[in-house]
């Protein structure tokens, strides 16, 4: 219970119940302590109860401010900068976003934190969320099992996000494609997958849903044996299993759902990272190119909802004391 009053304060012959509603409390997270701190005043005596009516409720904010720097930089020393003085490379989550950004009246291109880290998909299952997983259970198999064919995947003009089988070997291939495929029975225990080859051309998501429909799910392959009973099942032709991934993700780790890619952009299966240009929107570019860049720092605020109690001879419908109530409560 925390008390402020003097001398001027008459109380105990009158109790005001008073609902202020919500009185916000700001504390920003790098303060060392977030406790309600509030100046002394003579006028009123307010008497906080943390219990019934009286419990405090916290939440959280986040914003997001952005800042051009106009000094040329490869995309991971750019990144480093950012990470060092700000919070990272810029995440754009919507327009709003791309508007908050001031920038210098004339630039050809700046990177910014979106890209597609070969290291996490080619030849490679990762956590990372641009890698591959399987459709059964939205994650990489356990066994890290992969049977790519030479050269496999390439990520070939920047639509190739899902894969077939063709003669034990996958490829990487656009989604929208309509091929046969492969679905499967069973849990993950390789004693108790059954493979049925459906000899009916689907795009791959369509092929998903049949399968999910009349069967467990696309067909998951996490050893040498399974690929062999796949292989042994099939004709000549590739077929849709259910690996796949969503290409591009941020540099803080999320994914990519807003885009703004300019047209025909992405355009190269070998430019990993991506620039915006003059007029906003995205293109794919070498990493190790040298551009101004755009950090992004993160804001979080932490909001106090308190509600109050208060013993006091004044009036408390006067507006001039429910002021004054809200100022003492307020950081």
């Amino acid at each position: 219970m925390l008390l402020l009053g003097g001398p001027s304060v008459r109380w105990g012959d009158v109790e005001g119940v008073v609902d202020v509603g919500v009185v916000p409390c700001v504390c920003r997270e790098s303060l060392t302590d977030s406790r309600l701190v509030l100046d002394m005043d003579e006028k009123v005596l307010l008497i906080f109860l943390l219990y019934g009516a009286g419990v405090v409720q916290s939440f959280h904010t986040v914003k997001y401010e952005y800042y051009f720097i106009n000094s040329a930089m490869q995309w991971n020393a750019a990144r480093q900068y950012c990470r060092e003085h700000y919070t990272d490379l810029a995440t754009f989550r919507n327009m709003d976003d791309i508007s908050k950004v001031t920038r210098p009246s004339s630039y050809s291109y700046a990177w910014i934190g979106l890209f597609d880290d070969p290291a996490s998909w080619q030849g490679f299952m990762t956590n990372d969320s641009n890698s591959w997983r399987w459709s059964a259970t939205g994650a990489p198999s356990p066994s890290r099992y992969m049977k790519w064919n030479t050269g496999q995947p390439n990520f070939g003009g920047y639509r190739e996000t899902c894969a077939y089988v063709y003669a034990g070997r996958w490829f990487d291939y656009p989604c929208t494609h309509r091929l046969y495929f492969v679905c499967f029975n069973g849990t993950n225990d390789s004693s108790s997958k059954q493979f049925f080859p459906i000899l009916t051309l689907k795009s791959w998501e369509d092929a998903r849903s049949y399968c999910r429909e009349h069967y467990t799910d696309l067909a998951m392959i996490e050893d040498e044996t399974e690929n062999t009973a796949v292989a042994s099942l099939q004709w000549s032709s590739p077929s849709w299993i259910g690996l796949h991934r969503e290409p591009w993700r941020w540099s803080d780790g999320s994914t990519s759902t807003f885009q703004n890619w300019a047209l025909g952009q992405p355009s190269s299966g070998v430019e990993n990272c991506v620039v915006e240009s003059s007029v906003q929107t995205w293109h794919d570019a070498w990493c190790a190119n040298s551009y101004p860049f755009i950090c992004e720092k993160a804001v979080k605020t932490k909001f106090t909802r308190i509600h109050l109690k208060l013993q006091t001879g004044a009036d408390l419908s006067d507006p001039a004391n429910r002021a004054q109530i809200l100022a003492q409560a307020r950081l």
